[in-house]
């Protein structure tokens, strides 16, 4: 079944509810994003697991409230990529989110949160990509977090992409054009 959560607007923004799900007692989090021509910001809707076929029983995320009406979701953090991910951290006890700035950028950052919607905190520079130093015409995007690959409790690997805004340069250097993974490691929080 296709989201009936888009929109598209006459100022040249939209809403799409359709970035990663996370399950938390018994709800799925559908993250989306209100893309306008200066910034992409976070959105967050909810649903009961049961229901998620059921358009009727999503609720958006909106000033503290969950309401039916997804075009009054509220903006829970700024800047971000079109690919994210959403992830529980058990070491931290947070839910961690991890985007390249801006969609395009040589920097991956990270956000956290007590919960699912929020308050996000302000970014914080996880790893700055070499690859657009090799080339003008570089540009490195999508990055994510898979926390199924980590092995470790106190880990994400997270994995990024480079490209180039030149075809046969891409074609050319085989170094570009795949996935590039790093491996994050996390302490525990220590009381002082």
């Amino acid at each position: 079944t296709e989201s009936p959560w888009t929109c598209r607007r006459g100022d040249g923004s939209d809403i799409q509810f359709d970035a990663p799900l996370l399950l938390k007692g018994g709800m799925i989090y559908v993250y989306g994003l209100e893309t306008r021509p200066d910034n992409r910001y976070l959105l967050v809707a909810r649903v009961p697991e049961k229901n998620l076929a059921d358009f009727s029983a999503w609720r958006f995320y909106s000033n503290g409230e969950w309401v039916s009406d997804f075009s009054k979701a509220s903006r829970l953090a700024d800047n971000f990529g079109a690919e994210m991910s959403v992830s529980y951290q058990d070491v931290l006890k947070r839910y961690v989110v991890i985007y390249t700035e801006g969609g395009l950028s040589r920097n991956i950052l990270m956000r956290t949160a007590s919960s699912p919607e929020g308050p996000w905190s302000q970014p914080k520079l996880l790893y700055r990509t070499p690859e657009m130093d090799w080339d003008k015409d570089y540009f490195c995007y999508a990055a994510k977090a898979h926390a199924e690959l980590s092995r470790r409790q106190d880990e994400l690997i997270v994995s990024y992409v480079c490209n180039s805004h030149d075809f046969l340069k891409m074609a050319a250097d085989t170094r570009i054009y795949r996935p590039r993974f790093l491996r994050v490691r996390f302490e525990s929080e220590r009381a002082p």
